[in-house]
């Protein structure tokens, strides 16, 4: 439950700033057009990335793709090693998945855009309820155990979560039954310095 602004490792932006770099824009006529609600097909399902240590923590990340739906889920451990109990959970959902796909040394690379519908965070015991508490997380007190709080429009450890239906972008790059996310937020530019965080799944 950190800061994820804090988790981009320099050699993975380093390996998107590749991929990604050069990306066509949709009005130079490279890759493919996709309009808004169209769903690429070979990223539906549920992928799941392994544990990544997180300041003191350990993360399990996962996205499920339905059609132009996503939903992320991000659980958080006890222990580095995701050997621990399970603290805490963050969901979020998002629709209009869209964009463009470009073919690039081996892999498809996608340009995509989506609006977040919900982004709950759930303490999954009692120390991480009393924790959240003590430090205000998101300006809250009142957390309870396995009860999700609506996160949207707040800011939570330094991070400002958007308002419903705010259109947010992500790279992605597909290769066999692996993906890397590199996560844009907000900014449409990507830029290693706009990356909020970038994960690699396996699909499942």
């Amino acid at each position: 439950m950190k800061n994820q602004q804090l988790s981009l490792l320099a050699v993975v932006s380093a390996t998107l700033f590749v991929l990604f770099g050069c990306a066509p824009s949709s009005s130079d006529g490279g890759g493919s057009n996709n309009s808004a609600s169209v769903a690429f097909p070979e990223l539906e399902g549920k992928w799941t990335s392994s544990c990544t240590a997180s300041f003191g923590e350990g993360v399990i990340s996962s996205l499920e793709i339905s059609g132009s739906d996503i939903t992320s889920t991000d659980v958080y451990y006890s222990s580095t090693d995701c050997s621990g109990s399970e603290a805490s959970k963050e969901v979020g959902s998002y629709s209009n998945l869209s964009g463009n796909s470009f073919d690039d040394s081996g892999a498809k690379n996608y340009i995509t855009s989506m609006k977040i519908q919900k982004f709950d965070i759930t303490p999954l015991n009692s120390t991480s309820k009393d924790d959240m508490n003590a430090w205000s997380y998101c300006g809250v007190t009142s957390w309870e155990s396995n009860t999700p709080l609506d996160a949207l429009g707040k800011t939570c450890d330094g991070v400002a979560i958007p308002q419903k239906d705010t259109t947010i972008y992500k790279g992605i790059s597909l290769t066999g039954n692996a993906i890397i996310v590199s996560d844009y937020g907000t900014d449409s530019t990507y830029s290693t310095s706009s990356i909020v965080r970038v994960l690699s799944y396996q699909k499942q």
